[in-house]
């Protein structure tokens, strides 16, 4: 296993920089992460390794201050530490809010809601040619969806929360929520996180939430009150109505109104930016690729027609369409790095010593480019997937867009209905160009890092080198200054000392020094100390009584270069000085 000690070489896009140090020391390599020791799998083979043969291991998640201040301390399913609590919230979701009959409970708002997207753009293209920022439309409608299926309201209906706001909040809590925050790394050096104000962020972050949160739980107990027990169990049951029973039933743990909370902030941001980024993504390479698009066109057409809009019903007979899904996954993971992984427990994979609480990541977007796995991998191929069965679950470990094992996502049912369905209508009502009939290899695809952003650039590493260095100085400083009794004086900083008190008239700034620390002072003109003396009795003290000891003068530049003091001891220069 390949040893790497870089916390600078992360850089802005850490995917691509750890996929380059693989290429370097291999597919398993180890580095520190400030003093976290962490460990990169950046290949199918070792994904496997860890994350099925020694899953049981590596099902923790580390603490960080997102898990704390983001995450409801650590209440989320995602983040919680492996054990009876995460066991029964996995149960929760796996069994119960995202089982398979729930999720087809939720088909007739998915078709509503994507039709109503739909034909707003098919009217506004009656004209003609129309301008459509892809993004916003699809970051809109996937909002919605998720908003009717955790609420059961039109997210239009809850204009009071500030829609531009949200989506503020939301960005800010993807980015934090995987950030290699300083005291994460180097628990010692917190208070600079503190300086940066990321905790602030965090939890205005999460106070956000937490409101939002509030309010449609408080307005789903008022519903539930006035209509009593009827409708409690029909199909159209929204997702906080069945977390809410499950807290009345009280079975087996108790559900709290911050699980319940802390369930739907999870729920909402992780619905929402694996089928946003995914979306995106394949549009921009349908127009890129207008064959693709062609081709995905007419299969669709194949199948529904030019008189009627996709279903759900349709998309199992879609091949094309699933193979163009499955290459988004492949070369755009929505997290391009596996949220981290930490070792219970200290084991040996391949021959090498994995430490306890060592952190795991996972480069999936490596492994989904590998070129001894994938033939022309930077290419979009949707055919490479024809006929193949290639699962995208976490049971094939070629491409892991929804991880794999204890902690994979259990959202994958979901997310790929959504996709699916978006992807299918977008395609099949209208035909996508650039803005302005430009060149479609001139899309931008430029990539921006959301979550596991790792704030560490060379120019902030070397600001928390200094810091550590003055930090060292300091304390180091302190511990000598206690070993002796020394006389009293100003506080000394680190490499200048009291320098920058003497000020432009020393005389008088020391004098006035004496007045607030007495006759006798000490201080530090950068690293020399130096005694003060400010009353005759002191005086007398140093230059009567201890006279031999204090007989000496110090070396200077000016004593060596200018007065040439220890050769010219007869120069009439020191003759006039007075005091010799």
């Amino acid at each position: 296993m390949a040893y790497h000690r870089k916390y600078a070489s992360v850089g802005e896009l850490p995917h691509r920089a750890l996929c380059d140090l693989a290429k370097q020391y291999g597919p398993i390599m180890f580095l520190k992460l400030g003093s976290v020791p962490t460990v990169v799998v950046s290949s199918s083979e070792m994904a496997k390794e860890f994350l099925k043969t020694h899953d049981l291991v590596f099902a923790n998640r580390p603490a960080s201050a997102a898990t704390k201040y983001v995450a409801y301390d650590e209440k989320t399913m995602g983040f919680a530490p492996y054990g009876d609590y995460w066991r029964h919230m996995r149960k929760v979701c796996v069994m119960e809010l995202l089982s398979a009959k729930r999720i087809e409970s939720f088909r007739p708002i998915r078709e509503e809601e994507v039709s109503e997207a739909v034909l707003s753009i098919w009217e506004k293209s009656k004209q003609g040619t129309i301008a459509v920022n892809v993004s916003m439309s699809i970051a809109s409608l996937i909002y919605s969806i998720i908003w009717r299926i955790l609420a059961g309201t039109k997210f239009a209906e809850n204009g009071d929360l500030g829609g531009k706001e949200l989506n503020q909040m939301v960005h800010q809590v993807t980015s934090m929520i995987g950030a290699l925050n300083i005291g994460d790394s180097i628990p010692y050096l917190a208070w600079i996180d503190d300086l940066r104000n990321v905790k602030g962020r965090m939890k205005k972050a999460h106070n956000f939430f937490d409101a939002v949160a509030e309010k449609i739980i408080d307005e789903h107990i008022e519903k539930r009150g006035r209509r009593g027990n009827q409708d409690q169990h029909e199909n159209t049951q929204d997702l906080l109505d069945v977390l809410l029973e499950m807290a009345e039933s009280s079975r087996d743990m108790n559900i709290t109104p911050e699980h319940i909370k802390a369930t739907l902030c999870e729920m909402f941001l992780g619905a929402l930016e694996t089928t946003i980024i995914t979306l995106e993504w394949a549009m921009s390479e349908m127009v890129r690729n207008p064959q693709v698009a062609k081709k995905l066109q007419a299969e669709i057409e194949s199948i529904v027609g030019k008189h009627r809009t996709v279903t759900e019903a349709d998309l199992g007979s879609m091949e094309y369409l699933q193979c163009v899904v499955k290459e988004t996954f492949r070369l755009y993971p929505a997290g391009p790095l596996m949220l981290p992984h930490e070792s219970r427990e200290a084991c040996t994979i391949d021959g090498y010593f994995i430490p306890k609480k060592t952190r795991l990541i996972v480069n999936v977007w490596a492994i989904g480019r590998d070129p001894a796995v994938w033939e022309d991998p930077m290419t979009f191929k949707p055919e490479r997937f024809t006929g193949k069965d290639i699962d995208i679950k976490g049971r094939d470990f070629d491409m892991l867009p929804f991880g794999s094992g204890r902690r994979g996502c259990p959202g994958i049912g979901l997310a790929m209905r959504n996709i699916e369905l978006v992807l299918a209508q977008l395609v099949h009502c209208f035909d996508w160009t650039l803005e302005g009939n430009g060149n479609s290899s001139e899309l931008d695809m430029t990539e921006t890092f959301g979550t596991s952003v790792v704030d560490a650039s060379v120019s902030m590493v070397f600001t928390i080198l200094v810091l550590w260095v003055l930090y060292e100085l300091l304390r180091r400083h302190r511990k000598n200054i206690n070993a002796s009794r020394l006389p009293p004086g100003p506080f000394t900083w680190p490499i200048i000392g009291n320098m920058h008190q003497l000020g432009r008239l020393p005389h008088c700034a020391l004098c006035d020094l004496a007045k607030q620390y007495g006759p006798i002072m000490f201080l530090k003109l950068g690293s020399v100390p130096i005694v003060v003396v400010s009353s005759s009795e002191m005086a007398k003290e140093f230059l009567k009584t201890r006279d031999l000891v204090f007989a000496k003068r110090h070396a200077s530049t000016t004593t060596k270069y200018v007065l040439m003091m220890k050769r010219q001891w007869d120069s009439p220069l020191m003759e006039i000085t007075g005091d010799t």
